[in-house]
């Protein structure tokens, strides 16, 4: 209730404002913090929605796969152009490498994720080559 009257106000305040919201993955984001994101998804209270995936290269892009298909399970397909995912590319001294970043996104392509909120910019600046290489033409931002 509380993400639609959120979304609504927002809206009627100024209609061309997106809303996008950056939750904690599901199961833990509705056990810890309420955090109800596929229904505010489901229900058009976002318009864009960015879990936090982050996940480790130590813990195997078979581990972000399987949240990820979890998290995609719970908002209907026709809503999938409002999920955007975000990956972790940077934290203290952790950056994935080369190849574990590009397997995120491959994996979001094939999941028919059309774009990632990457956490956070120093993870942009070290992996340039693969940030040209993923994404070759310039940046189409999302319309509602």
């Amino acid at each position: 209730d509380y993400a639609a009257h959120l979304y609504d106000t927002v809206k009627y305040t100024d209609s061309d404002v997106v809303v996008a919201m950056s939750p904690s993955p599901l199961d833990f984001g509705f056990v810890e913090y309420l955090q109800d994101w596929p229904n505010w998804v489901n229900n058009g209270h976002a318009d864009i929605v960015s879990p936090q995936l982050y996940r480790r290269e130590n813990q195997g892009i078979d581990v972000y796969n399987s949240l990820l298909n979890y998290q995609l399970s719970k908002i209907n397909q026709e809503k999938i152009s409002t999920f955007y995912p975000g990956l972790l590319i940077s934290l203290a001294s952790y950056y994935p490498s080369a190849e574990f970043f590009a397997d995120m996104v491959q994996s979001n392509r094939a999941k028919g994720v059309s774009g990632e909120v990457y956490f956070y910019y120093l993870g942009l600046l070290r992996n340039e080559e693969v940030i040209k290489a993923l994404y070759p033409a310039p940046a189409i931002y999302p319309t509602f």
